[in-house]
């Protein structure tokens, strides 16, 4: 996520997104290998990837995938919040 913010703060929209994109691959990944009480918190993670690549899709006027990644932001939102550890 950093690296991704560096070259989106750098105007590198390209190289942000590419680094996004091989994050969100692996989100499901991340999720189920988390401990119970760290699972939220990687959800909210995966709903940052999705806004950023929203931001980004916004700037490109890419409205079909500032819609997608907005939904999945706020997938994983709803997910983050409705977590019960006991599940």
């Amino acid at each position: 996520m950093d690296l991704a913010r560096f070259y989106y703060d750098q105007g590198r929209l390209e190289d942000s997104e590419e680094v996004l994109l091989n994050a969100t691959e692996l989100t499901e990944f991340v999720i189920r290998r988390s401990p119970d009480d760290r699972k939220p918190i990687t959800m909210i993670e995966a709903a940052l990837l999705h806004n950023r690549l929203a931001r980004i899709y916004e700037k490109d006027e890419n409205g079909k995938l500032v819609e997608k990644h907005t939904e999945l932001e706020n997938e994983y939102l709803k997910q983050a919040f409705t977590y019960d550890e006991g599940e």
